[in-house]
């Protein structure tokens, strides 16, 4: 007797939420319908956004993904299967977002007849069909003229002029070092006479430590030194 009451109770709410689902389809039918494209990643905030502007719509989500790697024709052509009256886009910044007059021009060709972008900072636009066609596609134009009339080439201006200072760094990096080698007339080995004429057995003050200095420089160097001296040499 339990298990078949509990079986009737199944059956029952299967039954009530079908009805339930039914109703709510009904209901549905009845109202404008939204589609709703979430950019910012929070969908529970894109919604909450879509319904406190949109009260008495069927509001529907679209798929991100299934549209991003879509061609641009199966997503026209798959969103304008659905008859949206209204496209809602939601995105963290609205003033960061990029491609907005693609999106409406996407919105208008997929036979929505009002745009609605915001954020999740309260930030907000809307245009009907005529304004989408009269304000963003001339904006999207120009832009398109700006990016691939003077963006793309600026940057292949640069990008040669990258190129062309790497092949002369090699050559530059070249001859600012052979600046800074030594020549090789200077640095070769040289020999020096060196004529000491003063009599040994004079006082000669600080004389002798200095010429033993620069004597052992010369000879670190490389060079030869010959001595040619009066008299006879001292011990030191």
């Amino acid at each position: 007797m339990a298990s078949v009451s509990s079986s009737r109770e199944v059956g029952e709410s299967r039954a009530e939420n079908k009805s339930s689902a039914r109703a709510t389809e009904i209901r549905n039918e009845g109202r404008p319908l939204a589609l709703l494209l979430d950019l910012s990643g929070n969908e529970n905030a894109a919604m909450e956004w879509a319904v406190a502007r949109l009260p008495n719509t069927n509001i529907r989500p679209l798929n991100k993904t299934n549209l991003k790697w879509a061609s641009k024709r199966e997503a026209l052509s798959r969103v304008r299967s659905l008859g949206p009256d209204t496209f809602c886009v939601f995105t963290s910044d609205l003033r960061l977002q990029s491609g907005r007059g693609a999106l409406m021009l996407f919105a208008i060709l997929a036979g929505a007849r009002r745009v609605m972008m915001g954020d999740a900072r309260g930030r907000g636009t809307s245009r009907s069909r005529l304004g989408v066609l009269l304000i963003e596609a001339p904006r999207f134009a120009l832009e398109l003229l700006a990016g691939f009339g003077l963006i793309v080439p600026l940057s292949w201006l640069l990008t040669e002029a990258l190129g062309l200072s790497l092949s002369i760094r090699g050559p530059v990096r070249a001859s600012r070092i052979s600046r800074h080698l030594p020549d090789p007339e200077r640095t070769r080995s040289l020999s020096a006479l060196y004529v000491r004429a003063t009599l040994t057995s004079t006082a000669e003050g600080g004389m002798l430590t200095h010429f033993a200095g620069f004597a052992s420089g010369a000879a670190a160097l490389g060079h030869r030194i010959k001595f040619v001296v009066s008299g006879a040499p001292s011990d030191d």
